[in-house]
């Protein structure tokens, strides 16, 4: 199943960082075959921190966890002000995708 591949994948990912050199490439395909999990942790590895919250909203899975994983970039400390800005309109402009969490 594609899930468990996914998984597979991203438990490589942790283990061995030889992938590095080809972060682009592989960000592309785990794009295109909809690996959410793979998506959020390459995007997280980059600091990209948008791109991952789109990467939750994206995922059904993971879609319950976007509350608590904006909360905590905008309480760190380690992320400036300009950061925690654009992770909020980021949030904020994916509120319809986030809202039908609930009405499901």
């Amino acid at each position: 199943p594609p899930s468990l591949r996914q998984e597979n994948l991203l438990a490589i990912l942790h283990f061995n960082d030889n992938w590095i050199q080809y972060q682009d490439q592989l960000l592309e395909r785990a794009e295109r075959c909809q690996f959410y999990l793979v998506t959020k942790f390459l995007y997280l590895e980059q600091a990209n921190y948008s791109a991952a919250l789109i990467s939750i909203l994206s995922d059904p899975r993971q879609k319950v966890e976007v509350f608590n994983f904006v909360q905590s970039l905008v309480e760190s400390a380690s992320l400036t002000e300009l950061r925690k800005e654009s992770i909020k309109r980021t949030f904020i402009s994916k509120i319809k995708e986030f809202y039908s969490i609930n009405s499901n």
